[in-house]
């Protein structure tokens, strides 16, 4: 094969080239974690943090299908402790400002939370 190197370089490249947006992207989203308003009593969240970073969408679709589709209202956490499943009474009862906590990583991704649909925008922010 004559052009054996031309095309095993060529492929080297074409490889590189591909995985150069990837590797920017996964260096840029650990870079620029947007800073956010953590609860002033210091309590913990339903999860572990870190796991709430990357798996709460998948947990309130899972709260949202239990309490509308099956009724159950109450969440028993992995430590044992029971949280009722509702954004305002748990959540935003520690996240007490969207603005300074929600809105600042989903804008920061371009994300627009379909929450919003069912829930009263006027009960995002306590007075």
């Amino acid at each position: 094969m004559v052009d054996g190197g031309r095309v095993l370089g060529g492929l080297f490249v074409v490889l590189v080239v591909g995985a150069v947006p990837a590797w920017i992207g996964s260096v840029r989203s650990a870079a620029a974690r947007p800073e956010v308003a953590l609860p002033a009593g210091g309590g913990r969240c339903v999860v572990a943090a870190a796991r709430m970073r990357s798996e709460h969408p998948a947990l309130l679709a899972d709260w949202r299908t239990r309490a509308v589709r099956s009724g159950v209202r109450s969440y028993h956490a992995e430590d044992g402790r029971e949280f009722s499943i509702d954004l305002s009474e748990t959540c935003f009862s520690c996240h007490d400002s969207a603005v300074s906590f929600c809105d600042r990583c989903h804008t920061e991704v371009g994300i627009a939370p379909s929450c919003w649909g069912c829930h009263a925008k006027a009960t995002r922010e306590k007075p």
